[in-house]
C-alpha cells in the first residue's frame, strides 16, 4: 500500500459501528487475510472488509544483543478505499527480434502505457548482455513547457513526444505517469555480427490489488548484409605493336552510400603503376574524370590512391589507364587484367573481374631493295633504305657499304636505317657506285595454324648507284 501519512494536526474520526462486524486484535478491520505487521520491517499488510477510516496503536520494541533498550507506542490510522482492480501498463507494439546491421547505427524506442493515462507506472529493462547504459538516450529536458517536462524528437518515427513525467529511480528502475519511453542507439561492431543480444521488459502499476504487471522478451539480432558491388571492366581487348590504348574500370557499391570501396589490381604483367591515369583534381579529396566511359563526368570523393595501387572512394570508384603497346608486350602475347573490388564494410566481400588483352605481333615484309638513290634533298629517293615494313620487336640486320676503293662508308644494325650518302665522317660521298652487304632478317609472317613467326631474311650482296 502507499504512504499516505501527513504532518499533524490529524482530523478526528467519527467512530461508528457497522452492523456485523466483529475485530479484535486478532483481526482489526475485517477483510481476509488479516491485518498483519512485519516486526521486523514494520510494513502494514491489511485488506479491509469495508471503507472507511481505521485507527489503532501499535507497541513497537526495541532489543540490541538480546536486551531490551526502548519501547514506544504509536498511533496510526489509515483509510480503506474502494479498490478498483486496474489493468497492467502494456507495451506498444514491439517486435519479438530488432534486427541491426552491423555498423550501421540504429536507435529504437520502446514504450510501457496505461490506459487511464493517469497512472504511476514503472518500467525496468534488464540485460546481461546488451549494454543499457552506454546506450540509453534520455529524453530532453523541456523546461517551462506546458506540454511536458521532457520530451523525444521523432519518437517511433512519428512527430515529437511529449513525456509529463519521467524519473529514473534508480536501481533500473524508471517511473512515470500514464507512459514511459525510452530509446536507445547503438552502433554495433564487426565483433558482434551473428550475435543476439536478450533484453528483458518489465512494466508494472502498484494498485490496491496489488503489482500489476506486464513482461516482455525482446532479440536484439545484429546481422551483416553484405553489399553487392558492381565491378565492370572490358571483358577482351585485341591490340598490336605502337597501339595507343586508353581503357577504364568501374566499382560502384550499389548499398552502402557512405563506405569506401576500394579497386586493386592483382594480376602481374601489366605495369599499373605507370600507365595509371589519375583523375583530376577537384580541390580537397574530390576528383573527377571527364567523358568516363563515353559518358558524363565522373565524380570521387574522398579518393585516395594507395600504396599497393588500389582506388578508393566513397560509393562510385573509377580509374582509368592508358598504355603504348612496346616489343615486351608483344613478346607477352596476352596479359590477362585482373581487378578485385571491395569496401570497408565489416565482412564485406570482395568481387574479383578481369580482361584478356590479347596482342597481335607485327605482320612484316620485305621489298626487293632499290639500287639507285638520289640524295639531293628534294623529297624524292633522298635516302637508301629497306622498303616493306619492318618488325622492330624482331628484326636484325647489319648492313655494311664501302666505296668502290673498298672504304666503308656507312654501317648500322638498326633494320630501320637510312642512308643519306655521306661517310662516317658526316661528309657527303661522290656520285658512283657503291658495294652494299646486307644480311639479317626484315618484317615477319605468321604461320596461321601454328602461330609460329617466319622471318624474311634478307642475305644480299650488290652494287648501289649514288647520284645527286
Amino acid at each position: 500500500m502507499s504512504n499516505g501519512t501527513y504532518p499533524k494536526p490529524y482530523p478526528p474520526i467519527t467512530w461508528r459501528v457497522i452492523s456485523g462486524s466483529t475485530y479484535s486484535l486478532a483481526n482489526i478491520c475485517g477483510g481476509a487475510p488479516p491485518m498483519a505487521v512485519d516486526p521486523v520491517t514494520g510494513i502494514v499488510n491489511a485488506s479491509p472488509a469495508n471503507i472507511g477510516k481505521y485507527a489503532f496503536a501499535l507497541k513497537v520494541h526495541e532489543w540490541r544483543g538480546g536486551v531490551k533498550i526502548g519501547e514506544t507506542t504509536l498511533d496510526i490510522q489509515y483509510e480503506g478505499l474502494n479498490c478498483t482492480v486496474d489493468s497492467p501498463p502494456l507495451f506498444t507494439a514491439l517486435e519479438d527480434t530488432i534486427t541491426v546491421i552491423v555498423e550501421d547505427e540504429i536507435c529504437f524506442d520502446i514504450m510501457s502505457y496505461d490506459d487511464d493515462g493517469s497512472d504511476t507506472i514503472y518500467l525496468t529493462p534488464v540485460s546481461s548482455e546488451f549494454d543499457l547504459i552506454g546506450n540509453f538516450v534520455a529524453p530532453n529536458p523541456a523546461i517551462g513547457s506546458p506540454s511536458g517536462d521532457y520530451y523525444y524528437l521523432d519518437y517511433m518515427g512519428n512527430d515529437t513526444l511529449w513525456i509529463p513525467h519521467f524519473l529514473d529511480i534508480g536501481a533500473g528502475v524508471y517511473e512515470g505517469i500514464g507512459m514511459i519511453p525510452l530509446r536507445y542507439c547503438w552502433e554495433p561492431p564487426c565483433e558482434t555480427v551473428d550475435s543476439v543480444f536478450g533484453l528483458d521488459l518489465t512494466t508494472y502499476s502498484l494498485g490496491c490489488s496489488g503489482s500489476d504487471t506486464t513482461v516482455k522478451h525482446v532479440e536484439i539480432a545484429v546481422i551483416n548484409i553484405v553489399p553487392p558491388i558492381l565491378l565492370s571492366i572490358p571483358d577482351t581487348m585485341n591490340v598490336t605493336f605502337d597501339d595507343s590504348i586508353c581503357f577504364e574500370v568501374y566499382a560502384r557499391d550499389t548499398i552502402n552510400t557512405e563506405d569506401t570501396l576500394f579497386i586493386e589490381p592483382t594480376s602481374t604483367l601489366f605495369n599499373f603503376a605507370g600507365n595509371y591515369i589519375a583523375p583530376i583534381s577537384a580541390g580537397g579529396d574530390s576528383a573527377y574524370y571527364l567523358n568516363f566511359m563515353g559518358q558524363d563526368t565522373m565524380w570521387m570523393y574522398n579518393y585516395l590512391y594507395t600504396t599497393n595501387l588500389a582506388v578508393g572512394a566513397v560509393q562510385d570508384v573509377p580509374l582509368k589507364y592508358c598504355w603504348k603497346v612496346g616489343c615486351g608486350d608483344v613478346f607477352i602475347e596476352d596479359i590477362d587484367l585482373q581487378f578485385m573490388a571491395y569496401s570497408t564494410k565489416c565482412n564485406s566481400d570482395t568481387t574479383y573481374n578481369g580482361s584478356a588483352i590479347h596482342i597481335d605481333p607485327p605482320q612484316g615484309y620485305v621489298n626487293p631493295v632499290a639500287n639507285v638513290f638520289t640524295p639531293n634533298d628534294d623529297g624524292k629517293n633522298d635516302y637508301f633504305e629497306l622498303e616493306g615494313i619492318a618488325d622492330p620487336c624482331y628484326d636484325t640486320i647489319q648492313i655494311e657499304i664501302y666505296n668502290r676503293w673498298g672504304i666503308l662508308v656507312f654501317e648500322s644494325n638498326d633494320p630501320e636505317f637510312k642512308w643519306d650518302g655521306k661517310n662516317k665522317r658526316g661528309q657527303e660521298c661522290a656520285e658512283g657506285v657503291f658495294f652494299v652487304l646486307l644480311k639479317g632478317t626484315y618484317g615477319s609472317q605468321y604461320d596461321p595454324a601454328t602461330g609460329l613467326r617466319i622471318p624474311n631474311v634478307v642475305d644480299d650482296q650488290f652494287h648501289l648507284s649514288l647520284f645527286r
